[in-house]
């Protein structure tokens, strides 16, 4: 019932963020607004499309268009995966860049444009070039975990 009574209009190009006690249903808000749960009375709408009752393709062409990123990003990312197939795999989910080469090049230009070509600290060591950070797994802090995960979108 954390949830009950719960509205929301967010304008496009606008960025929202959800914050709270312990609790609260921040993860469920996103949870629902994301389809990833359904909700058990109201309306969800998108670009105002009401995707409450959406299924298949239709829901998941809406999911291309939103992202949700959790304060502990490492619940949500796979450890034994590296950082570039982390970033690569909506592109394989929503069939986009199907050439394995294509795909690692969009997703070395979405790293250099999120986080521009500095030194990076991994495990102890220096990485100087987001090239080879890619290739790192989640042994990053959390604020550069954060920021990858942007590159998703």
């Amino acid at each position: 019932q954390a949830v009950d009574g719960v509205s929301l209009e967010v304008e496009r190009g606008e960025t929202l963020g959800i914050v709270g006690e312990t609790g609260c249903g921040k993860s469920t808000t996103a949870r629902l607004i994301m389809r990833l749960l359904d909700p058990t009375s109201g309306e969800i709408s998108f670009e105002g499309r009401d995707i409450t009752r959406l299924r298949g393709g239709e829901l998941k062409s809406v999911r291309r268009e939103m992202q949700m990123i959790f304060q502990d990003p490492y619940s949500s990312l796979n450890p034994r995966k590296t950082i570039g197939s982390i970033i690569g795999e909506p592109f394989a989910i929503h069939g986009m860049h199907k050439d394995k080469a294509e795909r690692k090049q969009v997703v070395q230009t979405l790293m250099e444009t999120v986080v521009p070509w500095v030194p990076y600290r991994f495990a102890n060591e220096v990485v100087i070039t987001s090239t080879r950070v890619l290739n790192y797994h989640l042994d990053a802090s959390t604020g550069w975990i954060s920021l990858a995960l942007v590159a998703l979108k």
